[in-house]
């Protein structure tokens, strides 16, 4: 039977100060739908759907994700109100050209 010799697997202390490949933290890979383009698109194309996206997402902090979903809601009710006058605008005026031609 032959002897495991496990200390020639394992790194010395010493090579772990020195050997910078080995102190290196390479950040998680994420999938291509936690990409930060993604989201960005998400969250213009479909504004207020893509929070859950947002909230689900790893790496993102609570800070982050708070800011993020309030300036959504704040964009949100902005552009519906802005959409709502818009559309009274266009009632006025098309009121007021059916009362010009009979």
């Amino acid at each position: 039977m032959r002897s495991l010799n496990i200390s020639s697997r394992v790194p010395s202390l010493s090579s772990l100060k020195t050997n910078p490949d080995i102190n290196e933290l390479k950040p998680p890979v994420l999938p291509w739908y936690f990409s930060k383009v993604f989201l960005i698109v998400m969250l213009f194309s479909v504004g207020p759907f893509a929070l859950p996206w947002i909230w689900c997402h790893p790496t993102l902090s609570k800070k982050w994700k708070w800011g993020i979903t309030l300036i959504t809601i704040a964009l949100t009710y902005l552009l519906c109100v802005l959409t709502l006058m818009a559309i009274r605008q266009l009632q006025e005026t098309l009121e007021l050209l059916y009362s010009l031609n009979p």
